[in-house]
């Protein structure tokens, strides 16, 4: 992401690195905190609040969305506000004062919430070639969200407490999510030989063929 933004430097009026910028930051919120797409659209400065995390600012966001108004902690809420931070940096140089509480967190130039990112996300993934998965779909922004969930399952988050997070139910997080760290926790289960996933297990010496072996 980051050479994508930086490719876009070239462009007239800056325009591209304005989009491209904006794109990797809320690549990295999403990832972070598993909020929906017209969450984060909604999103403005008060909004986010302060929270300490080993002895470090961290954030936490109030969102509202189809469930109600709900607090998300992010899995990394330091990191998080680093993001942030530069998404309040890079509109505090382009108006030349502190934005408003009110103003959206990502906006148009004009102060106007952006409405989807939906193209430059697609175009992101084209030029990286991670447009479609292994089964051949085409991912898009929500496939975020997955992806948010998914590493806090494999992390060993509790569903429910996940669940309340995301602002979803944990049936939902039973029947759509988790379906890689399901097998993660199936293979220490039945073979309780502490194998680690993608790295061969120092354990096992025997191979029958090495040569044709893909991993």
């Amino acid at each position: 992401m980051r050479a994508y933004v930086k490719r876009g430097k070239g462009s007239e009026g800056g325009g591209a690195y304005r989009d491209r910028f904006i794109l990797h930051q809320y690549v990295l919120i999403l990832c972070q905190t598993g909020i929906r797409v017209g969450e984060a659209r909604n999103l403005v400065w008060n909004d986010i609040k302060t929270i300490t995390k080993d002895g470090k600012p961290g954030v936490l966001l109030l969102v509202s969305g189809k469930t109600g108004d709900r607090d998300v902690i992010p899995a990394h809420p330091i990191w998080t506000r680093d993001y942030l931070l530069r998404l309040w940096e890079m509109r505090k140089e382009e108006i030349g004062a502190d934005p408003s509480l009110d103003e959206y967190v990502f906006c148009h130039k004009n102060g106007t919430k952006i409405g989807s990112l939906k193209k430059g996300f697609e175009r992101l993934l084209t030029e990286s070639g991670l447009l479609k998965n292994s089964r051949g779909e085409k991912r898009v922004i929500y496939s975020l969200r997955h992806t948010f969930c998914e590493l806090r399952l494999q992390e060993g988050v509790r569903e429910l407490i996940l669940a309340r997070n995301m602002g979803t139910s944990v049936e939902m997080i039973y029947r759509f999510y988790g379906s890689h760290s399901e097998n993660i926790r199936y293979l220490e289960e039945l073979t309780r030989m502490g194998y680690e996933v993608g790295k061969k297990s120092t354990r096992v010496k025997r191979v029958a063929n090495p040569s044709e072996t893909p991993f």
